[in-house]
């Protein structure tokens, strides 16, 4: 399931100080059958004291307490709204950071996305193929292994051989596998080297550093 960000919320709110605005600016401009012109919220609300108090503003005269609450209104309705949202993504579980689960069905996502412009790119297959691929459910699991070796390498009990043999030779499965497999070692070993470059270069820096406070 989706999370909701920050920007969602912020996109909410900013949408609907828009929306509220809109109808102020209707209601401040607009006159009535006797000429008089309106409010966001109503010209009736009894006010005295100094909140009676006239002022001009936009070339109409405007009741300061009115106008106080007018302006309220303006600001807090947007954050009710974006209340409400955020009290429905509460009770849908669509709020917070990420989980470990998100993160890896994501991480497995682009995984499959890969393979799927690579088996592409090689033309070997055909549009019913992948929908093939998509619907076997026997195939998917040998994806999803295939990722489990991606990530951690092949044990005893996972290997890359056991994955493929589960289809017979000649197949369309059992080809595609035989690529993907090729593929997702190539991808392991350029992680892991990668990974390898980047704490040599941390370990570079460390020693610079420690070299300049000699």
């Amino acid at each position: 399931m989706k999370k909701r960000t920050f920007k969602h919320y912020l996109l909410v709110y900013g949408i609907s100080l828009a929306v509220v605005l809109a109808f102020a600016v209707f209601a401040y401009f607009r006159k009535d059958a006797d000429g008089n012109y309106g409010y966001l919220v109503s010209k009736n609300i009894p006010v005295s004291g100094v909140f009676a108090q006239e002022f001009t503003m936009f070339g109409r005269p405007i009741v300061f307490g009115l106008f106080l609450i007018d302006l309220a209104v303006v600001i807090v309705f947007p954050m009710l709204v974006v209340l409400v949202f955020l009290l429905m993504d509460l009770g849908r579980g669509k709020t917070g950071k990420k989980t470990k689960e998100d993160i890896n069905r994501e991480s497995f996502e682009k995984f499959i996305d890969e393979i799927g412009k690579t088996l592409n790119q090689t033309h070997l297959f055909n549009v019913e193929d992948f929908r093939h691929f998509r619907e076997n459910d026997k195939f998917q699991e040998c994806l999803k292994k295939i990722y489990e070796i991606y990530l951690h390498g092949e044990t005893e009990e996972l290997t890359y051989y056991s994955i493929i043999r589960k289809f017979q030779k000649g197949t369309k499965e059992r080809n595609a596998l035989e690529f993907l497999v090729t593929f997702g070692e190539k991808k392991r070993l350029e992680a892991i080297r990668l990974e390898e470059e980047k704490k040599k270069e941390l370990e570079a820096k460390e020693s610079n550093k420690e070299e300049e406070k000699k």
